[in-house]
C-alpha cells in the first residue's frame, strides 16, 4: 500500500524525485507489484508467510538503500519510508529485528550523506542542520518502536490470566469454560483439550464443537507421547498432513519443514490436523489444547495463542485452589460439627447417665423417683429443643443476638445445666457487650456447655459462675468452678496450653476456631478458672 502512494507521487509531481524519475519510478512501480503478489501468495498461508519475512524484510532494505541513492541522499523526500522498516521488523520478529533493521537503516544513511559530500565538485555538500535533524528523527524514531515492541510483549504477558471471566466455576478443573474460553478468544470452530492429573495416570480428552461438548478417558499407554518433548513447552502453529509447522522460540518465530509434533494416532482419531498447539499446565494438572478450524490462520495467532494457554492454566490453578479451599471449609465444618454433637448431645448424655445412676439408689422412695423422671423429660424436651435450633443454624445462620436475647437464651442454658449436672450456676452478663455476632450466639452456649460438663465430671464441681463482657473489640467469658480443677496445677498461658497441651482440648480447639485465645488457672484445692477471649468484629454474620 505504502509502495502505491510512492507510485502515485511520482506520477501526480515527479519534480521531488530528482534528476532521475524514470528509474524511480520503475524501481517503486516494480515494488508495488511484488509487493502485491507476495501480499496474495501468503494471504491465508501462514507457512509462505513465515517462510519468505525474512527475505521480504531484506528486500524493503534493498529498496530503501537504492531510493535514497537516487534520489538526494540524506534529503530524499522517500526517507520517512525508514519509519515502515523498522516498523514491519517490530511486527514481524520483535524488538530484537527491530534494533537490528534500525542499525542498518542508520549505516545506510551515513553512507548516503558520505556520498553526497564525495559528490561533483558543484554540489553544496552536506547540510549539517538538515542531517543532524533527520538523523535524529531517524534514530529516535526507531527506538521509540522497538520500545513499543518490548511494551507489547510485556503488556501480553501482564495481562495473563485476566482476560478469563472464571466467575462460578465450581469444577475442577474447570474443562467447559476453559474450551469455551479458547473458543472465543481464537475464533476457533473446535478445540479439543488432552490433560491428565500429574496424581492419576488417565489421559483425559475434551472437545467441544458448536456448543456440544464430548468427553474421553484413556489408559496411560494409549497415547504415551502426545507431544514430542522438543515442541511440548510452547505453542506452535501446525499442518500435519503437509508436515509443518511454526513456533516460538526465545520470542522468535522460526520454521521447520518436514516434522510433525503430535502423535499421529492421537491426530488422526481427533481430527487433529491444522491449527495451533497450545500448552495447559498447573500445579496438579498439564496437558495440551488445540485450536482447529480458525479462519484465516496465520503467524499472528501465536502471540493470542499463548496468552489463552496461560489463560487458561490460570483457570485451571483457581480451579485446584477453588477445590482445596472447598474441601478445607468442609473439613472445618465438620469439625464444628464434631465439636457442637460433643458439646452438647456427648454431655447431655453424660449428664443422664449421672441422673440414672441417682435414681438407682432412689429406687426405695417412689416420689423422688418420680420427681427425678419428671426433671429427665423435660431436660429431652430442651435438648431437642436446642438440637432443632442447631440444625436451624447450621441451614440459615441467626441474626445478630441483642444484650437482652443473649441474656435470655443463657439463663435458659443456665437452668437445664443445673439440672441436668445437679450444680449451682451464676452468671452475670456486663450490658457493655452489646449486639452480640450470629456465629458466637451459638458458640457461647457450647462453651459454657462443655466448661461446666469439665467442671463436674473432671473437677466434681458443685458451684459455677461465668462472667461475661467486652473491650476493645474482643468477647471476654470468665469460668470459675469450686472443684478441685485438672490434673495440672498453675497458671497457663495459651501458648503454655498448646505447647505443653494440657487443659480442656475440645474447649481449646473451639476457641481457636473462631480466633481467640484461651488461659487456665487449676488449683486444687480453689478450682479452676477459664478465661477466654474471642473477637468480635471477625466474627459478624
Amino acid at each position: 500500500m505504502l509502495a502505491s502512494f510512492f507510485t502515485l507521487a511520482i506520477v501526480l509531481d515527479p519534480s521531488d524525485s530528482g534528476a532521475r524519475v524514470d528509474p524511480v519510478l520503475l524501481l517503486v512501480s516494480s515494488y508495488t507489484l511484488v509487493s502485491a503478489a507476495i501480499f496474495g501468495l501468503t494471504w491465508n498461508n501462514w507457512w509462505l508467510e513465515a517462510r519468505i519475512a525474512t527475505p521480504a524484510h531484506a528486500v524493503d532494505l534493498l529498496v530503501f538503500a537504492i531510493l535514497v541513492a537516487l534520489t538526494e541522499g540524506y534529503s530524499s523526500p522517500f526517507f520517512t519510508f525508514f519509519v515502515f522498516l523498522v516498523l514491519s521488523s517490530t511486527i514481524r520478529g520483535g524488538w530484537r529485528e527491530a534494533l537490528l533493521t534500525t542499525g542498518i537503516v542508520v549505516v545506510l544513511y551515513v553512507a548516503a550523506a558520505g556520498l553526497t559530500a564525495a559528490g561533483s565538485p558543484g554540489s553544496p555538500g552536506i547540510e549539517i542542520q538538515r542531517f543532524v535533524i533527520r538523523g535524529a528523527h531517524l534514530v529516535v524514531l526507531s527506538f521509540m518502536i522497538v520500545w513499543f515492541g518490548i511494551s507489547q510483549l510485556s503488556a501480553r504477558r501482564g495481562r495473563v490470566g485476566m482476560q478469563l471471566d472464571d466467575a462460578g466455576i465450581e469444577n475442577d478443573p474447570p474443562v467447559r469454560q476453559a474450551l469455551e474460553h479458547a473458543a472465543r478468544r481464537l475464533d476457533a470452530g473446535r478445540i479439543v483439550l488432552a490433560w491428565s492429573d500429574t496424581e492419576e495416570p488417565w489421559l483425559h480428552v475434551d472437545s467441544i464443537e458448536h456448543g456440544v461438548l464430548r468427553q474421553d478417558k484413556f489408559g496411560p499407554g494409549e497415547f504415551p507421547d502426545l507431544i514430542e518433548a522438543d515442541f511440548g513447552g510452547g505453542a506452535f502453529l501446525f499442518d500435519e498432513p503437509r508436515r509443518r509447522l511454526l513456533f516460538l522460540r526465545d520470542g522468535r518465530r522460526q520454521t521447520l519443514a518436514d516434522k510433525t509434533a503430535i502423535d499421529p494416532l492421537f491426530a488422526a482419531r481427533f481430527g487433529v490436523d491444522t491449527g495451533l498447539a497450545i500448552p495447559v499446565k498447573a500445579s496438579s494438572h498439564e496437558g495440551h489444547l488445540f485450536a482447529l478450524s480458525i479462519p484465516g490462520l496465520s503467524s499472528d495467532d501465536l502471540w493470542p495463542a499463548v496468552a489463552v494457554g496461560e489463560e487458561v492454566s490460570a483457570a485451571f490453578e483457581h480451579g485446584v485452589l477453588f477445590a482445596a479451599t472447598r474441601d478445607a471449609a468442609t473439613a472445618r465444618a465438620r469439625l464444628v460439627l464434631a465439636h457442637d454433637l460433643h458439646d452438647s448431645v456427648v454431655q447431655f448424655l453424660a449428664g443422664m447417665g449421672l441422673k440414672l445412676e441417682s435414681l438407682k439408689k432412689a429406687l426405695s422412695e417412689s416420689s423422688l423417683v418420680t420427681r427425678e423422671i419428671d426433671e429427665l423429660q423435660h431436660l429431652l424436651v430442651e435438648e431437642q429443643r436446642d438440637l432443632r435450633s442447631l440444625i436451624g443454624a447450621l441451614k440459615k445462620p441467626p441474626h445478630p443476638a441483642s444484650h437482652a436475647t443473649l441474656q435470655k437464651a443463657l439463663l435458659g442454658v443456665a437452668s437445664r445445666l443445673e439440672q441436668q449436672w445437679g450444680i449451682t450456676l451464676d452468671f452475670s452478663l456486663d450490658p457493655s457487650l452489646g449486639n452480640v455476632p450470629a456465629v458466637l450466639h451459638h458458640d457461647i452456649e457450647q462453651l459454657i456447655r462443655e466448661a461446666a460438663a469439665n467442671a463436674v465430671r473432671h473437677g466434681h464441681a458443685t458451684c459455677v459462675s461465668i462472667e461475661a463482657g467486652s473491650s476493645e473489640g474482643m468477647l471476654r467469658l470468665d469460668i470459675a468452678d469450686d472443684g478441685s480443677g485438672f490434673p495440672v496445677e498453675g497458671d497457663f498461658a495459651d501458648s503454655d496450653l498448646r505447647e505443653a497441651r494440657v487443659g480442656p482440648r475440645s474447649l481449646y480447639d473451639r476457641v481457636h476456631m473462631l480466633g481467640g485465645e484461651m488461659r487456665l488457672k487449676s488449683s486444687a484445692r480453689t478450682g479452676s478458672l477459664v478465661s477466654i477471649t474471642l473477637p468480635l468484629k471477625g466474627n459478624g454474620p
